[in-house]
């Protein structure tokens, strides 16, 4: 009996030694302070200030190394997730790149897609004044303008003029859902507004023929990079032939001619188009056509040229077709 005392004496002394030993192992373990694990995250931040609109380029990043924390959530991380995208908005040194201020698809982006000299304008013009609705983009055209009569005491100052202003422009964009109160007749008319590319030095001509005349639109082919030279046109021009004759519009009648010629008239019902090439003369077009350089007066004449030494590459001229001679 006095054997199994002993031996649970030890037993428990033992036991209060291990359990001791434990707590003791478990406090220490509790007052070790664990440094914390170091959290960060590589970003690409903007090397310069990046303005509106510019295309990104690897030499516009710098990688860093931040802190992570939720200032940073959304951050674009991948170098190839930045560089060629055009920025929507200004980006200053240092500031990260979101997928937000970023241009993904540049093509839905009008003002990317202008040439340097080049902007964009609206036109609003109805069925009557915009080719009936045939008009698309990518579609290239040219512009005239109507200029109504102006009056000054009963007296005409200017007539009715028409006169084209712009010549192949392109057709950006095109809205048809808008309609109008047509002024004389107040009915409702179907419009839509083109957006076109219009050259820098011709945005003032632009503005003023829409506000102070009516704006016309003509389809021209899709690959003609022709440029006709046209004197405009007033109601006199519908009854004066190129020569400044009165034209035949009543054969029955004698017709006076407005102006005296001094040679014999040339009857001209058909004309052919010429483009002018690099080198031309207008006496050396005229050997070409008629075998005869004397011709370029005609020429001169019927495209209203004042200058004969003043033709260009590119440049459309009328040549009337003549009758061979008997």
């Amino acid at each position: 009996m006095r054997h199994f005392r002993r031996i649970l004496l030890v037993v428990a002394v033992l036991f209060s030694l291990i359990l001791s030993a434990a707590v003791y192992i478990y406090l220490e373990r509790q007052a070790i302070v664990k440094p914390e694990e170091d959290k960060t995250v590589t970003i690409y931040v903007a090397a310069i200030d990046i303005e509106d609109k510019m295309q990104i380029t690897s030499e516009m990043l710098v990688k860093t190394t931040v802190e992570d924390s939720r200032l940073y959530e959304g951050v674009l991380k991948d170098e190839k997730e930045i560089v060629g995208k055009y920025t929507n908005y200004p980006i200053f040194k240092g500031e990260p790149f979101r997928s937000e201020r970023l241009i993904g698809e540049i093509k839905n982006e009008l003002s990317l897609n202008l040439a340097e000299t080049f902007r964009a304008m609206s036109l609003s013009v109805t069925q009557a004044s915009g080719v009936s609705d045939l008009i698309k983009v990518g579609d290239w055209i040219d512009l005239v303008v109507w200029l109504p009569e102006i009056k000054e005491s009963n007296r005409v100052v200017r007539p009715n003029i028409s006169k084209m202003i712009l010549q192949k422009i392109e057709v950006l964009a095109v809205n048809r859902e808008r309609d109008r109160k047509d002024q004389y007749t107040e009915e409702i008319v179907p419009t839509y507004t083109l957006t076109l590319s219009i050259p820098v030095y011709d945005l003032e001509d632009f503005v003023l023929a829409q506000s102070v005349g009516s704006i016309y639109v003509a389809l021209r082919p899709y690959d003609s990079m022709v440029i006709f030279k046209t004197p405009g046109a007033i109601w006199e021009d519908l009854l004066v032939d190129d020569f400044g004759r009165m034209k035949d519009l009543f054969p029955q009648y004698e017709i006076e001619g407005k102006i005296e010629m001094d040679t014999k008239p040339i009857e001209v019902e058909r004309y052919q188009y010429y483009t002018v090439l690099y080198g031309d003369t207008l006496r050396g077009i005229a050997k070409k056509f008629y075998g005869d350089e004397t011709r370029f007066v005609l020429i001169k004449d019927v495209n209203q040229i004042e200058d004969v030494n003043i033709i260009f590459p590119g440049m459309a001229l009328k040549l009337p077709i003549l009758e061979k001679e008997d």
